[in-house]
């Protein structure tokens, strides 16, 4: 598979866990996003949807995949790691896919977080962050950027405080080649 194909791939996954997390957030409404359990919630909601959606995914490929993600006792250094456990134990086999997700609004952590995926000895990266911390990511980081093999995507959603509101219900991914940064779009079908 080649890597526009792939992107697309990665893009419809992202789509339809965005859509299922984002469909019922009238269940929220009257809450406030003060509430650090309110957040919570959504994030858990958002990362749930996404591992099912990535997980089905690298199911396609490697039938032994295994999803851990935050919230879970088996949470592994990333808020979602895909992993092949055709070996039998539990990260000991292929390392498909690194997600880290982050809507920190102070630029030092999601770059900590990001920092924190780009050491990751993995077949493929996710960071997720709101879409202005995204910009930063990808527009200023202040190093060079090395990946000796895999795909780095960083997909950009509104920030979650204004996703009960609905006012942008929209992201963004963007897909690092080795080279430059490229604005993913989905194939027309």
């Amino acid at each position: 598979m080649n890597q526009d194909d792939f992107a697309d791939l990665v893009f419809k996954a992202i789509a339809a866990a965005w859509f299922a997390t984002t469909e019922k957030l009238s269940d929220f409404n009257g809450h406030s996003l003060k509430n650090g359990k309110l957040h919570s919630e959504l994030s858990k909601r958002w990362l749930g949807q996404l591992g099912a959606s990535l997980h089905t995914l690298a199911k396609q490929t490697h039938p032994h995949a295994q999803l851990s993600w935050r919230g879970q006792p088996s949470e592994f250094l990333f808020d979602l790691v895909i992993h092949d456990s055709k070996s039998g134990f539990e990260y000991a086999g292929k390392r498909l896919w690194a997600v880290e997700s982050e809507f920190a609004e102070r630029n030092r952590n999601v770059l900590r977080d990001f920092a924190k995926l780009l050491w990751a000895d993995v077949k493929n990266r996710l960071f997720i962050c709101s879409k202005a911390a995204g910009l930063t990511v990808i527009n200023d980081i202040p190093f060079q950027i090395e990946i000796s093999r895999g795909a780095l995507f960083v997909c950009r959603l509104p920030h979650p405080r204004d996703w009960i509101s609905g006012t942008d219900r929209s992201f963004e991914l963007t897909v690092f080649d080795g080279h430059k940064w490229g604005d993913v779009k989905p194939a027309s079908t």
